[in-house]
């Protein structure tokens, strides 16, 4: 199998890529299988983590298998089901991520990094079209300069530039958050990560899908406006309004039922 399934923590899908002879590199068959995983596991899941095995991320597309436009579609497919996901979708970025492997890392919710990580998208070297959703989704997520450096002149970010321009998440930015202090930067990095898709994976449900959807403006507006707007209302009118209401007046953490 190219797509192993775990799961590290209660509600959390991890889904890992495993393909390390071919540095996690995405083709047809890749793609096809990791969005069929990615919609199986939305069954019970509230956090899905997508990684790498080995030592990479995805060192890109592995098109070596036949004509280039046809990895195009799934690979496409792919992407939006990762946007229309109603529950976080978090990378832990191990090692290299290359091309549409830098892509596929840009299209999740959070991005947590190894001290290995590092993003190149040399498009401009092997003459590939780029869409408005990649673009905008690069400006926004790490910054204008740095967007135009590495999909113009093919910068590379190290793990460093990637959490001082926030495309990645660092674990300062939860404080509450219990982390084991064992291990190696990279053992520690990995354990925040599957930590981070926890916390996710506990609060509001559907609070989660409202924002998720809000931020599709960023994402090529995959939602309707009825969509949208059904979202925006299924919060207040859920049950787990009341459970945080009640949560709060108890003393105690709300569990979420989604309902």
């Amino acid at each position: 199998m190219t797509i192993s399934v775990s799961r590290p923590a209660p509600r959390v899908a991890q889904l890992t890529i495993d393909r390390d002879e071919k540095r996690n590199a995405l083709n047809t068959e890749v793609c096809t299988l990791l969005e069929r995983a990615l919609n199986d596991s939305l069954i019970d899941a509230r956090a899905i983590l997508i990684t790498g095995a080995g030592s990479a991320f995805c060192s890109g597309a592995d098109l070596s298998g036949g004509d280039v436009g046809e990895f195009y579609p799934p690979m496409e497919s792919l992407f939006m089901s990762i946007r229309r996901a109603p529950v976080p979708v978090i990378a832990y970025v191990n090692g290299p991520a290359i091309g549409a492997g830098a892509m596929l890392a840009a299209v999740c919710d959070l991005r947590v990094v190894s001290p290995t990580a590092r993003f190149m998208v040399p498009v401009a070297d092997m003459a590939i079209g780029v869409n408005d959703v990649l673009v905008k989704s690069f400006e926004l997520q790490m910054g204008g300069s740095w967007a135009r450096a590495m999909l113009l002149a093919g910068a590379s970010m190290s793990a460093a530039d990637a959490e001082a321009t926030g495309f990645a998440v660092r674990p300062s930015m939860f404080p509450r958050l219990e982390l084991p202090g064992v291990g190696s930067e990279a053992h520690d990095s990995a354990e925040f990560a599957v930590a981070l898709a926890e916390l996710c994976a506990a609060k509001a449900p559907l609070t989660v899908r409202n924002v998720k959807m809000e931020f599709a403006h960023a994402s090529g507006e995959p939602f309707s406006e009825d969509e949208l707007e059904s979202a925006r209302q299924a919060p207040w009118d859920s049950a787990d309004i009341r459970e945080a209401a009640q949560a709060v007046a108890e003393k105690r953490t709300p569990e979420f039922r989604g309902e």
